[in-house]
C-alpha cells in the first residue's frame, strides 16, 4: 500500500497541469477523485491477474520438476488451484489499491487550478503533532505489551505488542528519519563534498516523503533480521536443551548386555572425527535410599566425563563420594541438594543437577561395577552424519555393538531450521524488492518536484555526474537509515519472539545471539539495492537540459 500510494502521488504530480486544466474547464473535485479511483480499480485488477498467471505457471513448472526428478521421494498428483486462491487476490488487490490511491487523489484536488498552472516550490511535508503523539503512544504501549508477552509467555500479547510498537515507529518515521539522516551530514560532506551535503538536506527537506521512502525498506529489513536472529536464537536454545536431555554426541553399548570391552573402546577412539571418549559403568542393581523413596542409580562415572559432555554444567560438583541426581529423582527420593544419601557402598553427598532423564551418575572411590558403555564426543568441525556412519561401520566390524547418535539428531534439527529460514527469507526478499520500487518511485517524485532546482544547480556549474552522485547519496543515506532502524528492531523482535515461545523451556532465560555476518550481508544488500534504485531517477534528472528546465518546458 505504501508503494502504491507513492506511485499514485508521482503519477498525479506528473499530471498536475493536466488536472489543473480539467478543473479550469469545469471538472469538480469529486470527478477528479472518481477518475483516479477508477484507474486504481483497473490497476488493482490487472496486477493480481498477472500474478495469478505467473503463480500458476510456476506451480505447473514445479509439479513437472517434482514428477520428473523427485517422483520417488515427492509424489505429486498435479497442481490444485482452489477458487479462493483465484478470487481472493482480486478482492485484496482491488481494495488495497483503491485505499492506497484515495489519499493521493484527495490531496491532488486541494490545489487550486490557477496555483497548479504556475511554478510552485516543492512541499515541505511538515509533521503534525497528532501524528507524533499517536506514534509515541503506540511505541510505548507496544513495548509494554511486548514485555508482558515475553515475561508471561503470552504469544498473543507478544504479537499484538510487536504490531503496535512497529506501527508506532512507522508513525514516528517523519521525526526519526530526518534525525538519523542529519547525523551523517558531516560524513557525507567529507566523503562526497557539496553534492553529498545537498543530498542530505534534500533527504531531510520533506520528512513525510523521506519516511515513506524508508518505510517499505524498513519493513523488509526488519522482517529478514527478525527471522534470521530468531532462527539463530532458537537453534542455540534448542541445542542447549537437547544437550541437557542427551549431553553426548554418541553412545556405544553392547547389544548382548555384556558391556563394551577395553579393546573395542580403543577401536572406537580411532574413528575419524572422535575427539574424546569416556567409559560409563552401569549399575542396574544399586539403589539410593531417601526419606521414603527408593530410586535406581544408573551409572558410575568419572569426573573426567566433563571432556565428553556438550553440557558440562550437568556434572558440576561431581567428585568422589558425590551422587548426581536429576530434580525429579531427587524430589521422589526426598533428597535436597547437599544432603546425605545412602548407597550400597556407603554414604554419599547428593548433588541435584538439571539432567533430562531420571539418571543418577555416581562417582565413588570403590571399584568399577556393571557393564561398560562408551560416551563419545565428536570434533566441532566434524560432520555428525559422517562420524555416525563411521561409528556404525566400526561397531559392525567389532560385532555385538550398537550405536546411537544424538549429534546426528541435532544436525537434522539444524538442517530443518536452515530450510525453514531459507524459504522464509526467500519470501521476505520479495518485500525488499517491492521496497526498492518504492525507493525508486519516491526519488522519481523528488526529481520531478526539484526539476527547476536541479536545473539551477546545473546552470551554476554542477555537472551531470555530480547530480547523479547527489541522488545516489540521497538514496544510500535513506537506505542506511532504514537498515539501522530495521536491524535494531529486527534483533529486538527476534529475541522477544523466541523468548515468548520458549518461556516454558529455557529455565535459564533466552540468550541474545546475533549472527552479525548475516546481518551485515543483509545491510549491504539493502544499501546497494537502494543505490541501484536511484539509477533511473538520477539518469532522468541529468538528461534534462538546464535551459529547458528553467524555461518550464
Amino acid at each position: 500500500m505504501i508503494i502504491v500510494a507513492n506511485t499514485f502521488t508521482i503519477l498525479l504530480a506528473q499530471r498536475q497541469r493536466q488536472l489543473a486544466l480539467l478543473r479550469c474547464v469545469g471538472a469538480g473535485r469529486g470527478q477528479i477523485v472518481r477518475s483516479v479511483l477508477a484507474e486504481a480499480v483497473i490497476l488493482g485488477a490487472l496486477a493480481p491477474l498477472a500474478g495469478l498467471v505467473l503463480a500458476v505457471g510456476l506451480g505447473e513448472l514445479g509439479v513437472f520438476a517434482a514428477d520428473r526428478y523427485l517422483a520417488d521421494v515427492l509424489p505429486v498428483d498435479g497442481l490444485v488451484v482452489s477458487p479462493v486462491a483465484l478470487l481472493a487476490p482480486f478482492g485484496v488487490g482491488i481494495v488495497l489499491t483503491v485505499l492506497a490511491a484515495l489519499l493521493p487523489a484527495v490531496r491532488a484536488t486541494r490545489t487550486s487550478p490557477l496555483a497548479a498552472l504556475r511554478p510552485e516550490t516543492p512541499p515541505t511535508g511538515r509533521v503534525r503533532v497528532v501524528r507524533v503523539v499517536l506514534g509515541v503512544l503506540g511505541v510505548g504501549a507496544g513495548v509494554g505489551l511486548l514485555g508482558w508477552g515475553v515475561s508471561q509467555g503470552d504469544l498473543t500479547g507478544g504479537i499484538a505488542g510487536g504490531f503496535l510498537s512497529f506501527a508506532g515507529v512507522l508513525a514516528l518515521g517523519p521525526v526519526l528519519v530526518p534525525l538519523l539522516v542529519g547525523a551523517v551530514r558531516g560524513l557525507a560532506r567529507v566523503s562526497v563534498g557539496a553534492p553529498g551535503a545537498l543530498a542530505v538536506e534534500n533527504a531531510r527537506r520533506n520528512p513525510r516523503r523521506a519516511a515513506a521512502t524508508t518505510s517499505a525498506l524498513l519493513i523488509g529489513v526488519t522482517l529478514i533480521t527478525m527471522m534470521t536472529v530468531g532462527a539463530t536464537i532458537a537453534r542455540t536454545v534448542s541445542d542447549e536443551e537437547i544437550s541437557g536431555q542427551v549431553p553426548v554426541d554418541a553412545v556405544v553399548s553392547s547389544a548382548t548386555g555384556e558391556g563394551v570391552t577395553a579393546a573395542q573402546v580403543e577401536r572406537l577412539r580411532t574413528v575419524p572425527g572422535i575427539e574424546a571418549t569416556t567409559v560409563i559403568h552401569e549399575i542396574p542393581e544399586a539403589t539410593i535410599r531417601g526419606r521414603e523413596e527408593t530410586v535406581v542409580a544408573m551409572s558410575l562415572v568419572d569426573p573426567e566425563v566433563r571432556d565428553v559432555l556438550r553440557a558440562p554444567r550437568l556434572v558440576e560438583g561431581l567428585a568422589p563420594g558425590v551422587v548426581l541426581l536429576d530434580p525429579t529423582t531427587a524430589a521422589n527420593a526426598g533428597v535436597v541438594d547437599g544432603g546425605a544419601v545412602t548407597v550400597p557402598w556407603g554414604r554419599a553427598t547428593a548433588r541435584v543437577a538439571k539432567v533430562g532423564a531420571p539418571v543418577a551418575p555416581v562417582s565413588d572411590v570403590s571399584g568399577r561395577q556393571g557393564r561398560a558403555v562408551v560416551w563419545l564426543r565428536m570434533a566441532d568441525d566434524a560432520d555428525p552424519d559422517e562420524v555416525s556412519n563411521a561409528l556404525n561401520r566400526a561397531a559392525a566390524d567389532e560385532g555385538g555393538l550398537q550405536v546411537s547418535s544424538p549429534a546426528a539428531a541435532r544436525a537434522e534439527l539444524d538442517r530443518a531450521v536452515d530450510a525453514v529460514l531459507l524459504v522464509t527469507i526467500a519470501l521476505l526478499a520479495v518485500a525488499v524488492l517491492i521496497a526498492l520500487v518504492g525507493v525508486g518511485n519516491t526519488l522519481g517524485l523528488s526529481v520531478i518536484e526539484r526539476t527547476r532546482e536541479s536545473a539551477l544547480l546545473r546552470a551554476l556549474g554542477l555537472t551531470g555526474r555530480q547530480l547523479r552522485g547527489m541522488l545516489a547519496v540521497e538514496a544510500a543515506v535513506l537506505s542506511a537509515v532504514a537498515v539501522v532502524l530495521g536491524v535494531a528492531m529486527g534483533i529486538g523482535y527476534g529475541w522477544a519472539g523466541i523468548a515468548t515461545l520458549f518461556a516454558d523451556i529455557a529455565d535459564d532465560g533466552v540468550p541474545l545471539v546475533v549472527p552479525w555476518a548475516r546481518i551485515a550481508l543483509v545491510a549491504a544488500v539493502a544499501i546497494v539495492a537502494g543505490l541501484l534504485a536511484s539509477v533511473l531517477p538520477a539518469r532522468h534528472a541529468a538528461l534534462v537540459a538546464p535551459a529547458a528546465a528553467l524555461a518550464g518546458e
